[in-house]
């Protein structure tokens, strides 16, 4: 018995359709999002764009402190699939962890609590939709993210490396599809 799933040739017209129709209007409302954006669509926005990054980084020793306490217990922290089953296709097994502070424009109280210093910081950004530690083992890897997911969420400070280094400053502030050297 062939268990193999239909090539994209052998899949029934109407999916086929569906999966084309899609692709097109992701194309297009990455396209009119990048068109109406009040920032920069570039790969790398420059952090003068946004008043509150200093704040932001002037807080890191103690964000990093909340977060080496959390990596204390990874077990307790869930696998991004776990909190988004949508994200099953990229994040697999307990490679890819998150903590979440803001979820869609809704405060996790409960993780705020724990992290108080690093919710301080989120609250003093204005629009906050989306903030939580992301945490990858070393060595897995990532899709770049798509236009659409660009224009919606497209900000990380990190403040440790999957290495654990101990740096004494942030290492790098990255922006989606590219990582630079912070300032």
């Amino acid at each position: 018995m062939n268990t193999l799933l239909p090539t994209a040739s052998q899949a029934p017209l109407w999916r086929r359709l569906l999966i084309r129709g899609g692709k097109h209007f992701l194309r297009w409302s990455g396209q009119f999002q990048a068109k109406h954006s009040l920032v920069p669509t570039t790969p790398v926005i420059d952090n003068k764009e946004f008043d509150w990054v200093p704040r932001l980084e002037a807080a890191w020793p103690e964000i990093r402190a909340e977060l080496d306490h959390l990596l204390e217990h990874p077990e307790d922290i869930p696998a991004f699939h776990q909190l988004s089953p949508d994200q099953k296709r990229i994040s697999k097994g307990d490679n890819w962890k998150t903590f979440g502070f803001y979820i869609y424009s809704k405060r996790v109280d409960e993780n705020c609590a724990v992290c108080p210093n690093t919710a301080a910081a989120l609250d003093g950004i204005p629009g906050m939709r989306t903030a939580m530690f992301s945490i990858l083992k070393p060595q897995y890897r990532i899709a770049a993210c798509s236009a659409v997911a660009i224009a919606v969420d497209g900000t990380a400070f990190e403040v440790c490396q999957g290495d654990r280094t101990g740096t004494t400053e942030p290492e790098f502030v990255s922006i989606c599809r590219e990582t630079r050297r912070a300032a």
